[in-house]
């Protein structure tokens, strides 16, 4: 999902409903959910006329950086063991079933 659908599609209808919203994010979905949400806080929707807003933000397994920062630039390009930085910016695992799955009947880790 990219920011501009979760705040058009998913934040701004539930805020314009007059609700709060609580944004939860998991893995890679903290840098798109974190976009998203920017300036559509309580304060900032009542300022504009909405009763609703973001009232929380739960990240569970992600990465939060700062503005403009990237997963290798924030980790000072320490990587964990394993992880590829592809050419065109994307991040890869190496023996991703061993990884992810270790122990668990081939069978099911697929």
């Amino acid at each position: 999902m990219d920011p501009v659908f979760m705040r058009e599609r998913l934040l701004i209808p539930a805020i314009e409903a007059d609700r709060g919203v609580v944004v939860i994010m998991h893995s890679y979905s903290g840098g798109p959910g974190s976009v998203a949400a920017k300036v559509l806080g309580v304060a900032e929707c009542r300022a504009a006329g909405n009763v609703g807003g973001v009232i929380g933000l739960i990240y569970i397994s992600t990465f939060v950086g700062r503005e403009g920062q990237t997963l290798v630039s924030g980790s000072g390009r320490q990587l964990a063991p394993g992880v590829i930085d592809r050419p065109n910016g994307q991040m890869g695992v190496k023996n991703a079933k061993e990884i992810f799955y270790n122990g668990v009947p081939e069978a099911a880790a697929i």
